[in-house]
């Protein structure tokens, strides 16, 4: 039995491109329950993630689904959608970690065209091994500090204090790390976490964190030529369904393939879909097709108990707030949020 008193994570607050999330977990050992969940139809970011905007009006309605979420304490964990996030790899030296950090933020410095004072960066080693001389590949991703203040400023204002910032495809694929269980040693899976226009592909080996790159994309409409179609066996070839995800298709193939050259054979087991654009039974089907692997959208994670959560509610969606609550340490504060 679930302990009725167990202490709560942070508030998890994931800022979509058209839709915000909020989920609070109880987490008892590796147990955990969704004991808060609401969401609305607002956010601060414009459908293409760069610009932000935080209206009085979203304000307001983020302090309702607090009160009305039965939310608990002050402390909030917040993610933000592929398009606004800064994505890059580079090869950098072995180095302390403080010296480290500073070279890879000159290094996103150069690639992303901004003033450092305009950046926050966080890295992440590639599990691709090292190169010569030492060095060896991270993930930049990096934030404007424009939007860390803005978001820093909104979460405020209902009385909310942020304790990190985080990418929403990175938060998802924790979700999805919970879920998985490797089928060999050396074996590796992806992770595919879908916006509306914009994609993030990880891929994970028992190393960790192998690859990981954003990309665009567009759903194929109906007059597209037909050569570009996805034969899919047991599909109607009358419908468009399962045939406008040929280029997001293609161009996880195309990453697939790139990886498994680079490590020799580490074509993924599994293809793990999230992210609210995921939620089409045709994408899997698509992706299984094209790519050759076993494709299918993320559940609940083990150990994760559906509580307050809609039951039909899908989890493709709720992927980003959930993994970033996962993330955070349970405090004992019972306190309702403000």
């Amino acid at each position: 039995m679930f302990k009725a008193l167990a202490p709560r994570t942070d508030i998890a607050i994931d800022f979509g491109t058209d839709r915000t999330r909020l989920v609070q977990l109880s987490q008892d050992g590796l147990d955990a329950s969704i004991d808060a969940a609401a969401e609305f139809d607002a956010s601060p970011f414009a459908a293409s993630g760069a610009e932000i905007s935080i209206e009085p009006g979203f304000v307001q309605a983020l302090r309702r689904a607090l009160k009305s979420g039965s939310f608990a304490g002050r402390r909030c964990a917040l993610t933000i959608p592929c398009s606004s996030l800064l994505v890059d790899t580079a090869e950098l030296p072995s180095l302390a970690k403080d010296e480290l950090l500073q070279g890879a933020i000159w290094e996103a410095v150069d690639r992303f065209g901004l003033d450092r004072d305009a950046l926050h960066l966080g890295t992440l080693p590639l599990g691709g091994g090292s190169r010569a001389g030492g060095a060896s590949e991270h993930l930049l991703v990096g934030i404007r500090r424009q939007v860390a203040m803005a978001l820093t400023d909104c979460v405020a204002r209902v009385g909310l204090e942020p304790s990190r910032i985080e990418a929403a495809p990175l938060a998802a694929l924790r979700t999805a790390w919970r879920g998985m269980k490797m089928a060999t040693a050396g074996g590796c899976f992806a992770v595919l976490h879908l916006e509306d226009g914009k994609a993030g592909l990880s891929i994970m080996s028992g190393s960790g964190l192998t690859f990981h790159r954003a990309f665009d994309w567009k759903p194929a409409s109906s007059g597209d030529s037909q050569a570009e179609w996805i034969p899919v066996e047991g599909e109607d070839p009358g419908t468009a369904r399962v045939f406008r995800w040929y280029g997001l298709a293609e161009e996880t193939l195309q990453c697939f393939r790139h990886i498994d050259r680079k490590l020799g054979g580490a074509w993924p087991s599994q293809l793990v879909l999230t992210g609210p654009a995921a939620t089409d039974p045709a994408l899997t089907t698509a992706l299984s097709s094209v790519c050759s692997v076993h494709a299918l959208a993320v559940g609940l994670a083990p150990g994760v108990l559906q509580g307050v959560l809609d039951p039909m509610a899908a989890p493709c969606s709720w992927s980003a707030a959930l993994g970033s609550a996962l993330a955070g340490h349970a405090s004992g504060s019972g306190r309702r949020a403000a």
